[in-house]
């Protein structure tokens, strides 16, 4: 990961000193030249050098990245591609012809690359929606085109294009502005509300648009008055973009955190699907404004009203497909969901059901005799009768997880008792999942019962078993610890704590007990940790027991110890050892003074 990310954060060292160079570059080119022709040429080239490397750096970005926040760095790609073609046709426009005012080509595609960014900022990668699939977000972003497109020949083409004229200039300024303030509105209301580290990327990209609306709205209203010079002013638009690379650099240099901190949030929201309502809505109410119209000439109205007709059915095709694609992913999952509850079902004590939650009427089946009592493997019944022979102290609880499911869009997961119809109270874990309409109402949720009371009454007996043994290892007499493979100390009870003269478990805990206690051998002297009888035993699988080793205690004095050593294993695998322990210096003492008698009597 850290070699993967190293080219971004190189490129993020470099790049604003890249940026200032290409920026001073185009601001000193321009001001030494003096032809209109030339000063735009610098311009547009400088502009598209930059939106070339915005495009590359966001679709590297798409290509590393995956679901929304893929659908998210491709639209910004595809956004920032459209957007190079007007520098590079206003270049050639330029040199080629030798006007001074943009071609209508380069002016008429402009629009374009705005929906791309709406589409990139509706596909809301910083939400993590189960059920929104990639179909979804681009259909709203057709639907997207289609309105805007819409709006332009509405009210460009009729009586203007193609003159492209001072008032056909000021009318596109006028709906590109307020395409382009949509957008800004967007990206700052997300900017404000997210939190990081998609809030910086949010923040770069409302400053990169912000500043390019306002210098774009300069520029072609001083087109549309003629009085349009390029100068330094007309670099605006190149710094917003070299803002729009910082943004995809810090996208492929936190991409990891970025996926990681996606915020569940109930599937279907309204403001997700705005982008698809609002233009379905805006086409019949222009249509009505246009019919109730006097003014203008019959051909103008007549184009109108087919661009709108043209449109409507558009529309209506793009969200017609939109929610065919929707309604069969829907089918789908349902489908698999339901044989992934069979297959499951089958092989243990369990129950499904499939919950129509508009009505309450669930499918039920499994092993409804023994829940229930019912002698069938399916049936249909309303969900209360299912919560009917939850234990009443766990119905809060199972209430609770279902709603917070809802709400969250996240899997629902229990764990309660039932009581059965012979009155037996049995265990049982229960998981499901909803499954939600476009517009964000639950209207499925698939789930499964599995009885554990055979597993609960395991983890009671090895909670007695560890409760008898913390028992005999508190009132043991000996002392007892326990070590890794390292040598690491994992437990201790009370009386080796007193052996060894320490306080508190947490004195020996994590730390190695050869280095604390076992420093020589039984002549005193020295050996290394290799030597340790106690690890030796770990590798030949086997108990250790001596009586002639000296341990040391925490003031520093030592004692004579016997001990024994037993391999501790999990799963078969030995994983360290338990150490029983007990201080023979009285033993010692007794043993001196028989032989002292013995050399007495003897002499």
């Amino acid at each position: 990961m850290t070699q993967a990310l190293a080219p971004a954060t190189r490129l993020r060292t470099l790049w604003p000193f890249l940026a200032s160079v290409l920026l001073v570059l185009e601001a000193v080119l321009v001001l030494l030249s003096r032809q209109r022709e030339h000063r735009l040429a610098w311009n547009s080239a400088a502009l598209l050098v930059a939106l070339s490397l915005a495009t590359w750096a966001s679709l590297k970005n798409a290509f590393a990245s995956k679901n929304s926040i893929r659908l998210f760095w491709l639209f910004l790609g595809a956004g920032s591609g459209l957007w190079a073609l007007n520098p590079l046709l206003a270049a050639v426009y330029a040199e080629g012809l030798g006007r001074s005012a943009p071609n209508p080509l380069a002016a008429s595609i402009l629009f374009l690359h705005t929906v791309m960014m709406l589409a990139a900022l509706a596909s809301r990668p910083h939400v993590k929606q189960l059920e929104v699939r990639v179909s979804r977000t681009t259909f709203n972003c057709l639907l997207l085109l289609f309105f805007w497109i819409f709006i332009y020949v509405f009210f460009l083409i009729p009586e203007q294009f193609p003159k492209w004229d001072a008032a056909t200039v000021e009318s596109f300024s006028i709906l590109y502005f307020i395409q382009n303030f949509i957008l800004t509105a967007a990206t700052a209301t997300l900017a404000l509300r997210e939190e990081q580290p998609w809030k910086s990327i949010y923040a770069l990209l409302f400053a990169s648009f912000s500043l390019y609306a306002a210098g774009s709205l300069v520029a072609n209203l001083r087109v549309a008055h003629k009085v349009y010079f390029p100068g330094l002013l007309d670099g605006l638009p190149t710094v917003a973009v070299c803002i729009l690379v910082w943004a995809a650099i810090r996208g492929r240099e936190l991409a990891p955190q970025l996926a990681q901190s996606a915020r569940v949030e109930p599937v279907g929201r309204y403001d997700a699907e705005m982008s698809a309502i609002l233009p379905l809505a805006a086409i019949p109410v222009i249509g009505v404004l246009e019919i109730m119209r006097g003014n203008g000439t019959g051909r103008i109205h007549t184009i109108r009203l087919i661009a709108i007709l043209i449109t409507g059915l558009l529309l209506t095709f793009a969200a017609f497909l939109r929610e065919y694609v929707v309604h069969r992913e829907f089918a789908f999952h349902i489908d698999m969901a339901r044989a992934q509850l069979h297959l499951a079902i089958q092989s243990g004590k369990s129950i499904g059901w499939d919950l129509n939650v508009s009505s309450g009427e669930a499918i039920w089946f499994g092993d409804l005799e023994t829940f229930f009592g019912i002698p069938t493997n399916t049936c249909v019944a309303p969900a209360e009768d299912f919560y009917r022979y939850v234990h009443p102290q766990d119905q809060p609880r199972v209430s609770q997880a279902v709603s917070h499911a809802i709400q969250t869009a996240q899997p629902f997961a229990a764990v309660f008792r039932m009581i059965l119809p012979n009155n037996v109270t049995t265990w049982v874990t229960s998981r499901g999942r909803f499954y939600y309409k476009a517009s964000g109402a639950p209207t499925r949720m698939l789930g499964i019962a599995v009885d554990i009371n055979e597993q609960k009454q395991s983890e009671a007996a090895l909670r007695e078993q560890e409760d008898k043994l913390r028992l005999v290892l508190e009132s043991a007499a000996e002392g007892i610890y326990g070590v890794d493979r390292e040598g690491r100390c994992t437990f201790c009870n009370a009386a080796a704590l007193s052996i060894l003269g320490y306080k508190a478990a947490q004195d020996l805990m994590g730390r190695k007990m050869h280095d604390l206690i076992h420093h020589t051998h039984h002549d005193h002297t020295p050996y290394s940790i290799s030597e340790c009888p106690i690890l030796a035993a770990l590798e030949s699988e086997q108990g250790f027991h001596c009586d002639t080793e000296v341990f040391w205690r925490a003031d520093g004095t030592s004692f004579p110890v016997e001990y024994w050593s037993y391999p501790q294993r999990k799963d078969s695998e030995i994983v360290g050892a338990v150490v029983t322990f007990f201080d023979i210096t009285e033993r010692r003492r007794a043993e001196a003074v028989l032989r002292e008698s013995e050399l007495r009597f003897r002499n």
